[in-house]
């Protein structure tokens, strides 16, 4: 058997010492929570404003640097004249195609990303819409639900986010 010199063993013995006390603490470390996002409640059109609605979602985000990389949310809300379910107002680019002719959508709602899931209500309107759509009415609606943060992969140079955690759901307006 071979036995290490003194200076051999303490220097062994230091480095199990520094990786007992690097390795649990990087085992250990916190993971960010994940982005998520969901449509969790019906569509309300505002009784007193017919041309603003409101989504109740549920979503969790992050952000690690609000000043370069901030926090964004759009929702959408688009319906067809009779406000029934329609795949062509669900498929992509329907606002653009005219197969939604009632639509409303906002990119101004804040968020709180924070890390903790949050439960609230987001407003709808057409401030931001210059096409002449028209206004929401009772029936079902496809809503999207678009949560960008710093956990978003990177799009492709052309806008400041990448793409979003989504929710795309058929959801009734009352």
């Amino acid at each position: 058997m071979k036995r290490l010199p003194r200076a051999g063993l303490a220097l062994g013995l230091g480095l199990v010492g520094v990786s007992m006390l690097v390795g649990p603490a990087s085992a250990g470390a916190a993971k960010r929570p994940s982005t998520s996002a969901k449509v969790v409640g019906t569509v309300k059109i505002d009784k007193k404003n017919p041309g603003v609605a409101y989504v109740l979602a549920q979503y969790r985000c992050t952000v690690a640097d609000p000043i370069g990389n901030p926090s964004h949310l759009w929702v959408s809300v688009k319906q067809n004249d009779a406000g029934t379910r329609s795949a062509a107002v669900s498929a992509e680019g329907s606002g653009g195609s005219g197969a939604a002719t009632r639509w409303e959508d906002s990119h101004r709602n804040p968020v709180t990303c924070d890390g903790q899931t949050h439960t609230s209500r987001f407003s709808v309107d057409q401030v931001e819409n210059k096409a002449g759509y028209k206004t929401l009415t009772k029936g079902v609606a496809w809503v999207q639900f678009c949560l960008f943060d710093d956990t978003t992969p990177k799009g492709d140079g052309q806008t400041d986010f990448g793409q979003p955690v989504s929710s795309m759901v058929w959801v009734g307006v009352h």
